[in-house]
């Protein structure tokens, strides 16, 4: 027997009654996919995004607080430094040297105060 010369009469119609392997009827539902061409991404610009905005803001907030830190520390070290090696000139040396030393020790120290 062919498909034409069967009993069974199949409509032409686009039904969406489907027979499955054991026998049962079922209604088959149309499967989404998502479509390439919309104008919307799927997900976000990670990089527009407000909580990166945000992180970024902060972290560079931070990063100027350390350096500015860092900076200050590194000043105050060179001025300690400094002071320590003046003391440490003057208990050595020679009366005249002293205030040749103390001469020179204030011409650095205003030129350092100047820089700063």
């Amino acid at each position: 027997m062919t498909a034409k010369q069967s009993s069974i009469s199949v409509p032409k119609s686009t039904s969406l009654l489907f027979k499955s392997a054991r026998g049962a009827v079922g209604s088959s539902r149309p499967v989404k996919t998502l479509s390439n061409s919309s104008s919307s991404p799927r997900y976000m610009n990670y990089a527009s995004s407000p909580r990166y905005s945000a992180t970024k803001a902060w972290n560079i907030e931070r990063r100027r607080q350390l350096e500015e830190h860092n900076c200050s520390l590194a000043a105050d070290k060179a001025k300690l430094l400094i002071a320590k090696l003046h003391t440490r000139h003057i208990r050595r040396s020679s009366r005249v040297e002293r205030n040749k030393c103390s001469r020179d020790c204030m011409i650095s120290r205003r030129t350092s105060t100047q820089q700063n």
